[in-house]
């Protein structure tokens, strides 16, 4: 099996739930999902580079890359059965990217959610980049910017700060995105966000309807940047519901 893939993934599931996570996060925040949606949908966090077991990679800092290599080696995995796609913040770029990829490889995504991410052609490169910044700064403005509360105690810094390379190359990967001229989707496609969220508004999900010319749906949760850990049973019960089941 992939290194991208859990060791419990299989090609023969009724319907494959790939799920990709924010920026530094691993495929750990998904493990949950698998218990709640078991019997229903087989859940198959997928694993980048720079975390968890592949923490000795490199995690790659340019979107196209990470899809190239996505495509190289999951093209046979997506191809065995039908496939929805789940990302959240970072994740749901690169979850769109894949799904216009696939598309272009005969695949067809059957649904796509994208949680607390603004839609593409909203990304600019900011002025002041947080990922030119010490590593200090950058976690420090990065948990002040979305609300992350991860750095709370010395060792949950210091944790951030052995992962300040991974971090950094997310969010290279996201300020440096720049939007391809990509047809509409033809899947459903539901946004997901936070009520709390300031940086990712109800009204930059909205725009995210013009990338299907499927059934599109947008839920504003409970909660802030990361509504989807407090809210975690809402939200499999809400993607369960939209999966049809």
């Amino acid at each position: 099996m992939s290194r991208w893939l859990p060791t419990n993934a299989h090609e023969g599931a009724p319907l494959r739930l790939l799920c990709f996570p924010h920026a530094g996060g691993g495929s750990a925040m998904f493990h949950r999902w698998s218990r709640r949606l078991q019997g229903v949908v087989h859940v198959v966090p997928v694993k980048l580079p720079g975390r968890e077991d592949r923490a000795r990679e490199p995690a790659v800092d340019h979107l196209p890359d990470l899809i190239d290599r996505m495509t190289r080696e999951l093209r046979s995995f997506a191809a065995a059965g039908p496939i929805a796609l789940f990302g959240h913040s970072m994740g749901g770029l690169i979850s769109y990217e894949w799904a216009q990829r696939l598309r272009t490889e005969g695949i067809e995504v059957q649904h796509l959610f994208v949680s607390a991410c603004r839609a593409p052609s909203q990304f600019r490169l900011p002025a002041d980049p947080l990922h030119k910044m010490p590593d200090r700064n950058m976690i420090e403005r990065l948990n002040g910017k979305y609300g992350t509360g991860a750095a709370t105690s010395k060792g949950e810094m210091d944790l951030m700060m052995f992962m300040a390379p991974t971090i950094r190359a997310d969010l290279k990967l996201l300020e440096t995105y720049t939007h391809p001229e990509h047809a509409p989707l033809d899947c459903p496609l539901t946004i997901l966000g936070g009520a709390d969220d300031d940086q990712i508004t109800r009204v930059l999900l909205q725009d995210w309807e013009q990338r299907t010319t499927g059934n599109f749906k947008l839920r504003i949760f409970p909660g802030h940047h990361f509504y989807i850990r407090s809210q975690d049973e809402a939200v499999t019960k809400f993607v369960k519901n939209r999966l049809g089941f």
